[in-house]
This record gives C-alpha cells, sequence and structure tokens, in this order.
C-alpha cells in the first residue's frame, strides 16, 4: 500500500498529487506504478506546452512511503 507522507491518504494508480520542485514551483504529478521492489515510483506530469513527462523518482523524493498491509 503506497502511503502518502504529507496528508497520510492512500495512494492508488491513477492519483494526482502536488508537490513542490526544488525551485519552489508546484509541480502535479500522475501517479503510474510502483516497481517491483518499491524503492520508485513511475509518474507523468503535463508541462506548459500539453506534453507528458514521464519520470521515475524515489518514494523520498515525493514523500511517499510504501506500507506492507
Amino acid at each position: 500500500m503506497l502511503l502518502d507522507n504529507r496528508t497520510g491518504r492512500e495512494l492508488h494508480s491513477g492519483d494526482w498529487i502536488a508537490r513542490k520542485d526544488y525551485k519552489g514551483f508546484v509541480r502535479r504529478y500522475e501517479l503510474l506504478n510502483v516497481n517491483e521492489d518499491n524503492s520508485r515510483v513511475q509518474v507523468r506530469e503535463l508541462d506548459g506546452e500539453d506534453r507528458w513527462l514521464y519520470h521515475s523518482f524515489p518514494l523520498t523524493r515525493l514523500h511517499l512511503k510504501w506500507v506492507m498491509v
């Protein structure tokens, strides 16, 4: 189960989260999936020119955590 550390809510594939980048701008990410070892999450964001950018971030970068149920 994937949890958001900031809000405490459970996240699923297709959910959107908003996080500030290193410059302080708010970015919205759509969760796509979590890797098999539960260390990285794949997300996508819509840039200013209506293109999808795909990223793979560590869970800690987006303030998320994996909890075994």
